[in-house]
């Protein structure tokens, strides 16, 4: 059999996670003294159960940091497994994890929130909402960006990230890899933009 790659595991992992805690909900009054409560005891129960199932796993190589919130307060906050296998470093609530792109579905849907509540439109020029690009960057859309079809800048240009302003110009003053809307290339720079 062949084995799947770590974050599929942890995706399974995490939907998995998600349904032992679904599968308690709902759970109303909840506080962080077990002795509340029946609610409060199930709360504990359900976090126990996960802790329980959370440290078998790290045993058996997952390696992550979860918080769960449960009925309005939050029941487990620990790390599990190794932050670096090598240096025995131990995960802890606070590591910082490198999540790539999986960022870029919670940008989309945020953007698209914004859009339900009427505060812009994908089909809107950045322009509306950045100030003026150059002419050969004026035409290019929210929809481009999140499609990865705004050719704003060529792929491995120094682009200064140290202030929100100094990222966007440095996105402005870049050289155009593509006419917005002609190409498709996979950008983390435009999703920084947005």
């Amino acid at each position: 059999m062949k084995a799947r790659s770590p974050s599929i595991n942890i995706v399974a992992l995490l939907i998995l996670a998600w349904t032992m805690v679904a599968a308690h909900a709902p759970v109303a009054g909840v506080t962080s003294d077990p002795s509340v409560g029946s609610a409060d005891a199930e709360a504990a129960r359900v976090a126990a159960e996960l802790d329980a199932f959370l440290a078998q796993s790290a045993q058996a190589g997952f390696s992550g940091a979860v918080l769960v919130e449960y009925g309005g307060r939050v029941v487990l906050e620990k790390g599990y497994g190794h932050a670096d296998r090598v240096a025995k470093t131990a995960n802890t609530p606070g590591t910082v994890f490198n999540i790539c792109s999986i960022s870029k579905i919670f940008t989309a849907a945020a953007v698209l929130h914004l859009e339900m509540d009427g505060k812009l439109r994908v089909a809107d020029t950045l322009e509306r909402h950045l100030g003026p690009f150059p002419e050969a960057k004026s035409s290019a859309t929210v929809h481009q960006l999140l499609t990865h079809t705004a050719g704003l800048v060529v792929r491995g240009t120094e682009l200064d990230g140290s202030t929100r302003d100094r990222f966007v110009q440095a996105m402005k003053d870049g050289p155009i890899e593509s006419h917005p809307g002609e190409e498709f290339r996979y950008t983390n720079a435009g999703y920084s933009l947005l």
